[in-house]
């Protein structure tokens, strides 16, 4: 049986061969579960950034590193905050410049 879907890496070698991507670290993934979407993405072999607006926006940094211990999903890019429209515009057509202007911080 074949699972597809997040956080399973099928689905994100699928959207890579979609897009014509052949490397996975030429993408970027952003979310804002770490049990799927960071998860997916370390799976996947591609940066993954968690956005702090979505699902986790109520959790202390506490609360969240610990979803991230319990998940063992370390995110390459924290982002506490952003409009969508800014996320699809700027950077998810972009992964290969690894930033993520203003209001993002690099996971080290």
């Amino acid at each position: 049986m074949t699972w597809v879907g997040k956080p399973f890496p099928e689905i994100y070698r699928a959207a890579a061969e979609l897009a014509r991507i052949e490397n996975p670290r030429d993408v970027l993934c952003v979310g804002d579960s770490v049990e799927h979407d960071i998860a997916g993405a370390n799976r996947f072999g591609a940066f993954a950034a968690l956005v702090r607006t979505g699902i986790l926006a109520g959790l202390s940094d506490k609360e969240v590193a610990a979803e991230i211990g319990r998940h063992e999903a370390l995110p390459d890019y924290v982002i506490t905050y952003a409009p969508y429209s800014y996320l699809y515009s700027k950077v998810l057509f972009s992964p290969s410049s690894q930033t993520i202007p203003l209001f993002t911080h690099r996971v080290s």
